[in-house]
């Protein structure tokens, strides 16, 4: 138990400032009037993290945390491209403002962004899943963005950049995974290998508004 109250996962990297990490959780936990009961890392490492935390009352958040380096509007903008696409009826994950209504909270040098996360769902890939990612994306393309600062702002990478992260943050945490979520790890590998990462069609992704890291 950690001196805010909050318990942390037994399995994480041994790289991560534990005492940062909870100072980062009680911060996020104040800012959002929340109580936050355990934390789950998927991805914990010094200078980036994405947490699920544990409500007491409610369902649990996800929260990114961004690397120093990242401006904190950048972060903030994260959270207007989601809130853009779920007033557009798109599926992504809804945001999580804090008591004031900010899109995101800044702690110390990074930028947080909570989340409310989407309901598991199997990851694995078949032609319905394939033909309702297809109708989303060509939706996503046709909307008019607008002239907002944020949701009209090109890519910040692109699906070759996207898919070598995702890679490297499966690879990171391959010699450490519960053995109950191998087959979703499995799964998450096989639909990465087979994800075609537009290559070929570089200068028209260049132009598209999209959420980026």
């Amino acid at each position: 138990m950690t001196d805010i109250g909050v318990p942390m996962p037994e399995e994480r990297s041994t790289n991560v400032d534990l005492r940062a990490s909870a100072a980062i959780v009680a911060h996020v936990a104040a800012a959002h009037a929340a109580e936050i009961v355990g934390v789950d890392p998927f991805f914990d490492e010094p200078e980036m993290s994405v947490r699920r935390l544990h409500r007491a009352r409610g369902g649990p958040w996800v929260a990114q945390v961004f690397e120093p380096a990242q401006p904190f509007e950048r972060v903030r903008g994260d959270g207007a491209v989601l809130t853009f696409l779920a007033c557009q009826r798109i599926l992504a994950e809804p945001v999580a403002s804090a008591r004031d209504q900010g899109l995101a909270v800044e702690v110390g040098r990074r930028g947080v962004l909570v989340t409310r996360g989407v309901s598991d769902r199997d990851p694995r890939i078949d032609r319905r899943r394939l033909e309702a990612l297809g109708d989303q994306l060509g939706r996503i393309h046709a909307m008019d963005a607008g002239d907002d600062v944020h949701t009209s702002r090109t890519a910040g990478s692109l699906p070759t950049e996207d898919l070598a992260t995702a890679r490297s943050r499966l690879d990171a945490i391959a010699d450490r995974l519960p053995p109950r979520y191998e087959p979703v790890y499995e799964a998450l590998v096989e639909a990465i290998g087979h994800t075609d990462d537009c290559s070929d069609h570089r200068a028209p992704l260049d132009r598209a508004t999209t959420r980026s890291g």
